[in-house]
């Protein structure tokens, strides 16, 4: 055939097109099954650090006390933990019944308090005061889709927070509040599934 028609021509692209559109897919379909397919959980761990003291310059006279107790460089650490997954998170995802840790690197000195959105408070647990290099750890417990825990708690030294521990077939990102890995997971998070595999492709 010498010169193709108009129709013909259409016909052609879009075979070509059509076939573009269906090997896409499949790889698609592949790597959505592998990242996907077996639903795993995903859980955000923001924190925020909160000096209670004045920062450089003479700070004689002032101090700082809880319960009595004096505190050198005190600093209000403020962890929540968010479900921005597909499902709720159980007791069956913590290993062992084990608790989901977080190390402070600095001294712990006391609870303020806990909260969550979901009626309850979270356990947790918590080493003695006065433990340097500290960790505070969410217990085992039921933390609903969209739902969040939140623990405040007193250090005394600059604390550093970072993920210590794991949950089963849960992934599990970490950040500072303000941070922009925090604000692209809680804004992904109001993305309908599966949709939002595809807005982590655009937005990675």
């Amino acid at each position: 055939m010498d010169k193709w028609t108009s129709s013909e021509w259409l016909a052609f692209w879009s075979i070509v097109i059509g076939g573009v559109i269906a090997i896409a897919a499949i790889f698609f379909s592949i790597w959505a099954a592998r990242r996907w397919g077996n639903r795993r959980g995903r859980l955000l761990l923001a924190y925020h650090v909160t000096n209670l003291m004045p920062t450089g310059g003479p700070r004689e006279g002032l101090g700082f006390t809880y319960k009595g107790m004096p505190v050198n460089d005190p600093q209000l650490v403020t962890l929540r933990l968010k479900n921005v997954g597909p499902h709720d998170i159980t007791r069956d995802h913590f290993d062992q019944n084990q608790p989901l840790w977080v190390g402070l690197d600095a001294t712990f000195m006391g609870l303020i308090r806990t909260t969550s959105t979901v009626g309850y408070s979270p356990g947790m647990a918590m080493q003695a005061i006065g433990t340097e290099k500290a960790q505070i750890g969410f217990n085992p417990g039921h933390l609903p889709r969209k739902a969040e825990w939140m623990a405040e708690f007193l250090v005394e030294g600059t604390a550093v927070p970072s993920l210590r521990g794991l949950l089963i077939n849960t992934d599990i990102d970490e950040g500072e509040s303000g941070s922009r890995k925090v604000l692209r997971e809680l804004a992904l998070m109001t993305i309908p599934w599966p949709g939002r595999v595809l807005a982590e492709l655009l937005f990675k």
